[in-house]
């Protein structure tokens, strides 16, 4: 059986979901959304950070608020607790993403914190990290490789980096505010 460490059991508890179940790879978590739908989500862990946040990741990007509606809007006539309002659905879909979402920025700003450096990424780290989590065309990848060699090229500091970055690749793939901190170079 897998044991988790302090820091994963406190990142949970803050984030408001239960540890329900551990088992050998995974682990399984509840909370509930503002509506009241029970969220049960089983997540992979390996015994590293690393593979936990992999895991929401697939999570956030995984869940679509509409077809979450959908789902819903299908199942109120026939599923007792289901809100009867398509308003109420939506905000619930929404607010269950931005959980969601939260959660996995609170893995990436903890592991950050408790060791600066451990998650920080090279040029060629951070190209490869957005190669392999991201979705995006081979043009796309192109032009994201030549943002990091100019990025690489101008000797930024970490602050001039971080904002050169955010200007650049903010809103267009999904990264996060959490992962573009960790380019370091």
């Amino acid at each position: 059986m897998t044991m988790l460490n302090d820091r994963v059991t406190e990142i949970f508890e803050k984030m408001d979901w239960s540890i329900i179940n551990i088992f050998d790879t995974e682990i399984e978590i509840e909370t509930w959304s503002p509506a009241g739908e029970n969220l049960v989500e089983t997540l992979d862990y390996d015994g590293t950070t690393e593979s936990l946040i992999k895991s929401i990741k697939e999570m956030v990007d995984c869940f679509d608020v509409d077809d979450h509606v959908e789902m819903w809007i299908e199942a109120k006539n026939s599923t007792r607790g289901v809100p009867q309002s398509t308003r109420v659905l939506v905000e619930d879909a929404e607010a269950i993403k931005e959980m969601y979402e939260n959660l996995y920025d609170a893995f990436l700003d903890i592991d950050t914190d408790d060791n600066k450096n451990s998650n920080a990424m090279n040029k060629e780290e951070f190209y490869n990290y957005i190669i392999e989590n991201f979705n995006i065309s081979g043009s796309a990848a192109r032009l994201i490789n030549n943002i990091l060699d100019y990025a690489e090229s101008q000797g930024f500091d970490e602050e001039e980096l971080y904002n050169y970055l955010c200007s650049m690749l903010d809103g267009t793939i999904g990264l996060s505010d959490n992962e573009i901190k960790r380019a370091y170079f």
